[in-house]
């Protein structure tokens, strides 16, 4: 079947550290994924789960206009603060996520 050009692409909302955490809660805390693979880490899976297809999560971290906030000059988005520290298990990325979460609203005016 050919591609259907006139399909419209799926509209992701942001990506926020809060939706991330929650879809880490829907994983087994000991799941784990390879955290070095831009199709298969948690932030790809995050984002084939949000409806964002089969593209390589870089795709959509390059995008900056997709994060809640950006990312800090010359520096990682709290998703990636989330995700590639070891150890790469969804309760442990939950783990960071909420810490981070919790610090941005701490440092919140």
């Amino acid at each position: 079947m050919p591609f259907d050009f006139t399909t419209p692409k799926p509209e992701l909302k942001p990506f926020t550290l809060e939706d991330f955490a929650a879809f880490c809660r829907t994983k087994p805390a000991d799941e784990e994924y390879c955290g070095y693979d831009p199709n298969q880490c948690a932030i790809a899976q995050y984002t084939q789960a949000r409806g964002g297809g089969r593209k390589s999560s870089e795709y959509y971290i390059r995008n900056a206009r997709m994060f809640d906030g950006g990312c800090e000059k010359g520096g990682l988005h709290p998703l990636h603060l989330a995700a590639l520290p070891i150890p790469h298990t969804f309760g442990a990325a939950l783990h960071r996520a909420e810490q981070a979460a919790a610090m941005k609203m701490k440092d919140s005016p």
